[in-house]
This record gives C-alpha cells, structure tokens and sequence, in this order.
C-alpha cells in the first residue's frame, strides 16, 4: 500500500518505522495467495483502538480506490466466470482522538 502511496506522488513523511518481522515463502502460488486472502480476511475484522492521542504537524486523510475485475472468456468470446470488487484504502493523520466515517455510495 505504502508502495502505491510512493507511486502517485503523495509524500508520505508521517509513516511509522517499522521493522520485518517474518518473511514467507512456497513454492505454490496458489497456496500464497489462499494465505494472502486469509490473512486479508482476518485483518479487516481486527477492532481497532488507540489508547492515547497523537499530535501531528501536518493532519492529511489519504484515500486510494482500486477496482480490480478478473473475467474468463470462452473461444467464443462469451464470458465464462467474473469476479469484481472494489479495495478502498484510507490512512489518515489526525491530531487527537476524532471519529472518523467513510461513506460510500453504490452506483
């Protein structure tokens, strides 16, 4: 995500440090991705709590839409299976403790 961030040109100067902690690897990549979904999965049902008010510089909210559609098509040109879905990414840099909510309509 940072690296998409770094891409469209948004400076990302209030990004924690962070550390590698563990690197996977296998040598299916269908075995990677099952995990990568699962790990997906888990983390967006993670409650999310902060114990303590931050003060930043600079507040800014970040937000990335990504649309991503995988279809099959027959030789025919006839569309065998679709998938679709749309990744909203949000990272935000807001001084205090502040509600924040995303709306987003259907269209």
């Amino acid at each position: 995500f940072a690296s998409d961030m770094k891409k469209l040109g948004v400076p990302l100067e209030h990004a924690p440090q962070i550390s590698e902690l563990l690197k996977l690897a296998s040598t299916s990549f269908e075995d990677m991705k099952m995990f990568s979904s699962c790990i997906e999965e888990k983390l967006f049902k993670i409650e999310v709590s902060r114990d303590r008010a931050l003060t930043y510089k600079t507040e800014e909210c970040q937000l990335t839409a990504v649309d991503e559609v995988y279809v099959e098509q027959d030789d025919k040109g006839h569309i065998e299976k679709q998938i679709c879905r749309v990744r909203v990414f949000f990272i935000s840099f807001l001084t205090g403790m502040p509600q924040v909510e995303l709306g987003v309509n259907d269209m």
